[in-house]
């Protein structure tokens, strides 16, 4: 008879067969979104993609949200274009001050669980690197460049930096901050605010960045430094 014990390990082993084979998981990803600041007005749930929330209650209005599980892209254009809010676990009380208010008009879900880019072999952060405010960004190649940055880079071609930023890791405590990273030199172009890591830029966003800079505000994310 096996005990339970090794059966709680197949079982686990099991269920960790069906993720990586893309089997659905049995809860839904959820987000709030709302059309007044601290969670107020009127809500609109979202568990999947939307590519034009231009049908939806919020259009056009959103000022707030509650992302409770997943990963999401709120984007300020239909199908996941123009700039972009990269978010995890968090609650936004007021999206005004990263100039989102009332211009999100498409979300997109990421599941934590999909395919991952590869973090250069050579990467290690010390406990002194996550405890510090910065942004680790790096090459998706297993083999690739990495940077760690505490201050803002308006251009990374002129600073050395040539690898395309395929992936990037949020650093600091008690709570880390935001960054903004964008397709031109002075943060300029199309710009990703993000309040979580990111592996699969080119996936979700462009791994084309050219500029990076710290945001004057704290993230409200209340996801684990590491992710994955």
């Amino acid at each position: 008879m096996i005990s339970k014990q090794v059966s709680a390990i197949l079982a686990f082993v099991l269920s960790s067969a069906l993720i990586a084979l893309g089997a659905p998981r049995a809860h839904a990803e959820q987000i709030y979104l709302y059309d007044a600041k601290d969670f107020a007005g009127t809500d609109f749930e979202a568990t999947f993609d939307v590519p034009d929330l231009a049908a939806t209650p919020i259009a056009g209005k959103m000022l707030s949200l509650r992302a409770r599980t997943g990963v999401w892209l709120l984007c300020t254009e239909p199908n996941y274009s123009g700039n972009c809010l990269w978010t995890g676990h968090a609650q936004i009380a007021d999206l005004t001050p990263w100039g989102f208010a009332g211009s999100i008009r498409s979300i997109r879900l990421y599941r934590s669980d999909g395919p991952r880019s590869l973090w250069p072999t050579s990467l290690r952060l010390t406990f002194g690197d996550v405890q510090r405010h910065g942004l680790v960004i790096a090459d998706n190649n297993s083999a690739g460049d990495y940077r760690k940055l505490t201050d803002d880079v308006p251009d990374l071609a002129a600073a050395g930096i040539n690898f395309r930023v395929g992936a990037f890791i949020i650093t600091g405590r008690p709570v880390p901050r935001a960054w903004q990273l964008c397709t031109s030199p002075n943060y300029s172009g199309r710009c990703l605010t993000a309040v979580v890591g990111n592996s699969v830029m080119a996936e979700v966003f462009t791994d084309r960045i050219a500029s990076i800079r710290q945001l004057p505000l704290t993230s409200p994310s209340t996801d684990p430094i590491f992710g994955w």
